[in-house]
This record gives C-alpha cells, structure tokens and sequence, in this order.
C-alpha cells in the first residue's frame, strides 16, 4: 500500500510541475474565468468537506460531484487552471475534513493525476475555439470519463494492495454510480453553457448542482431507511425464531453492528459507551443496554442512528423476555417431572 500512495503522489507532483510550467508560458486567466475558477473551487473544497455519503451494498461510501467540476472548468477556464483549482480544493477539503497523513497524501495525488489525465484529453479533442460548442461538450464528457477511469483504477490500486476485494468494490453500487455520474454530467453542461452565453448569470449557474445534490441526499436516505426497515424486520424474525438466550442475543447482536456499521455491540452494564450510541434494555428487575461502538469517524452516529438502536433495543427486550419466560418453564416442568417421578 506504501508504493501505491508513493506513486501517487509522485505523480501528482509531476503532473503539478508540469501544470506549473504551463501556466508560467500562458497568459493569466480573465476576471470572468478568475471568478468561476474561484466560485467552483468554493464549491469543490465543500464537496470534498461534506461528502454526500450513501449506501452501497452493507457500507457507506462518500461519494463526490468531481466530473462536475471537471466539465464545467474545462469548458470555462484554461484546462492547466482546473488541475491546479483541484490540487488547492483537495488539499483544503483534507484539512478541514482532518483526515489521517496517508490517506489525505494519496487522495490528493489521485485527484491530481486525474485530473491532469483529463485536461490532457480535453487539450488534444477539444476544437481550440473560443466558446461552449457542441465538439467542446463532447471533448469535456469524455474528458471527465478519463477522470473516473483513472480515479477508480487508482483506488482499485489502493484496495489491491490491501488485499481488499477491489473488484467486488468497484462493481458493487454500480448502478447507484452510474445514475450519479450521468446527472452530474447533464447538470454541468447546462451550467457551462449558461456560464458562457451569460455571464452575468453565473450566480443563477451554481443553483442546480445544489438541487442535485439534494435531492441525491434524500433518494440515497430513502435507500438507506428502507434497507433498515428491511434489516430490522429480518432481525426481528431471526431472533423471535430461537428460544435459546444465547441464539437470542448472538442474533440481535450481529443485527446491530450489520444494520448499524459498527465493530462491536453487546449487552452491557453500562449506560455509556465511549465513541458509541446505547439503548436502555427494560428488562425484568435488570438494568442493560444495548450498545454499539466502533464505527468510522467519517460517519459519525446521527438521530436515524439513534432512533434504530431505539427499535432493536425493543425487539431486544421481548425477544430476550420470552427466551428467559420458556426457559424458566422449562424447567419448572423438568422439577415437576422429577418431583413426580419421585
């Protein structure tokens, strides 16, 4: 994993030498192309901050607008400026966002790489005239496709040399991604081309990436309480299936840190639980919680979080309750058997 990241940032260190020396030979960019430089860059060091995080498979995965920011940059700006507006976003989203070194180091590389693998390609099929055309549109679509290929290549990479399935992890969401990439895509040709034939409509421009981004969030939550709903309803089976107190408590327990994306959960003594959440068990003369811990900083627990614990907890308690209650006359019958029997 060490080459990986050393190679990635290897070459985003060249791509932003080379950038460099491009931008030293150019003339500097216009007011116009200096504003959307600055508003887009606002924009991408958000994106990269505050992630929109969605559901693929069992895990949550931060997703990110990046092939919008490459169409509409490319389109309105010289291409050697979009790969350095990448390179100062990606490192300010690191830092705010306090991400670990190593991380934060290949994430910038790769962000840099691909998007100098991108002006490159919007460099040689781009026509070379001035404006938004239909052949600038189609060079910047496919330049932002280069961008997701190299960007998916490098975390392959990255997953590879973990050991990690990096072919299950590609793959998997697929359709989430592709419906994200292709909005992405439609909403940054519009806001080009309304940048370019108005310029003074620029402010009007940044409203549908916004809107996308919203409602993405809410289809993505829909996604994500309904296969709550649907782990919630199979824990509630799984552990009402058994009598036994500890198939009970094994079942709600995995049911926790599935439905929940944590690494533990067990039934305590304790009310609080350091960097987790915990649900009050009112069980027959006991004082238990349910509690979950171990989960990502990048996800920290929410109200949604709280409100599911809330539920197994429930399904917890009159699940264990009739566990003890056929245990308990269980063996009153076993002691009637042998009080008869003597």
């Amino acid at each position: 994993m060490i080459a990986v990241v050393t190679g990635a940032v290897a070459a985003g260190l060249a791509v932003l030498t080379v950038t460099g020396h491009v931008l030293a030979a150019r003339s500097l960019p216009t007011a116009h192309q200096w504003t959307v430089l600055a508003v887009f860059g606002v924009l991408l060091v958000a994106s990269w901050s505050w992630p929109l995080m969605i559901l693929v498979g069992d895990e949550s995965e931060a997703v990110h607008i990046d092939e919008y920011f490459v169409i509409v940059m490319l389109l309105l700006a010289p291409p050697a400026t979009m790969v350095a507006t990448f390179a100062v976003a990606t490192v300010a989203g690191q830092i705010i966002r306090r991400r670990p070194l190593l991380k934060s180091a290949f994430n910038v590389g790769q962000e840099v790489v691909s998007a100098g693998v991108a002006a490159l390609t919007f460099h040689f099929l781009s026509p070379g005239s001035a404006g938004v055309s239909y052949a600038a549109l189609a060079a910047a679509i496919l330049a932002a496709t280069t961008f997701l290929v190299v960007n998916n290549a490098l975390v392959g990479a990255v997953l590879a040399a973990t050991g990690a399935p990096w072919r299950q992890a590609l793959t998997s969401g697929m359709d989430i991604r592709i419906a994200f990439n292709v909005g992405s895509v439609a909403v940054a040709c519009t806001t080009a081309v309304l940048a370019s034939v108005a310029p003074d409509f620029l402010p009007v421009a940044v409203i549908p990436p916004v809107i996308l981004r919203r409602v993405l969030a809410d289809q993505f939550e829909a996604r994500r309480d309904r296969a709550r709903v649907r782990g919630l309803f199979a824990a509630t089976l799984e552990a009402n299936r058994s009598m036994g107190d500890a198939e009970v408590t094994d079942a709600l327990l995995h049911a926790a840190r599935e439905l929940l994306r944590c690494t533990h959960a067990a039934i305590t003594d304790r009310a609080e639980v350091d960097g987790g959440l915990s649900a009050r068990l009112p069980l027959p003369d006991q004082h238990r919680w349910l509690a979950v811990w171990g989960r990502s900083r990048t996800e920290p627990f929410d109200d949604s979080d709280r409100q599911l614990l809330d539920a197994l907890a429930a399904v917890a308690t009159g699940a264990l309750s009739n566990a003890w209650l056929y245990q308990e006359g269980q063996a009153h019958r076993e002691r009637l058997a042998t009080i008869t029997a003597s």
